[in-house]
């Protein structure tokens, strides 16, 4: 299978390689990015590399896929974006993603966003597409309700992350409420 490369004005969604390592422990190891990611910071380069295996064998088993977000104006990556949970019998999955702080307020994270649910929509056969926010994570809902995504509703100490129960709003987005659910498949 090869690998979905997508293009948009500004960047390049592609396969993240160990070369990428540098650039992704840039921002996994900044707490301000983490914050809301439900891990701690990262910087164990080790851990990082495993990661990187574990985006590869998620894809080449056809259970998730995760995008390197680089800019094209500098050839880094500056952010990783992607599908995981991805139930294929009722058609949805979940949408996860994160951004390298120096490039927050750009719009880099919508235009990425844009580029992989139109992916999902036409490429992958979704009919839904989730995504999860801290309540306090107003950038990350507000991004989402930018690209039509709904809010469902609070799910109550719904994850276990950084050792405590935390609390997470449901966002979603149907294809029937996007431009592409007239395309032919």
């Amino acid at each position: 299978m090869r690998f979905p490369k997508i293009e948009t004005e500004r960047l390049i969604l592609r396969r993240i390689t160990l070369k990428d390592r540098f650039d992704i422990k840039e921002f996994y190891s900044d707490e301000e990015v983490m914050k809301y990611y439900g891990i701690y910071t990262v910087d164990d380069m080790d851990f990082i590399e495993n990661m990187i295996f574990d985006f590869e064998d998620g894809f080449r088993t056809n259970n998730f896929i995760r995008w390197g977000i680089e800019l094209k104006s500098e050839g880094k990556i500056i952010g990783t974006c992607g599908f995981h949970n991805w139930i294929k019998k009722f058609s949805r999955c979940e949408m996860g993603y994160e951004l390298n702080k120096n490039y927050w307020n750009n719009g880099y994270m919508s235009e990425a966003l844009a580029g992989i649910i139109k992916y999902a929509f036409l490429g992958m056969q979704i009919n839904r597409i989730e995504a999860q926010t801290y309540p306090e994570n107003i950038a990350s809902y507000s991004v989402l309700e930018k690209l039509g995504f709904k809010r469902e509703g609070l799910l109550r100490e719904y994850a276990y992350f950084r050792d405590k129960f935390q609390d997470l709003y449901m966002y979603s987005l149907l294809k029937s409420e996007t431009d592409y659910s007239n395309y032919d498949e």
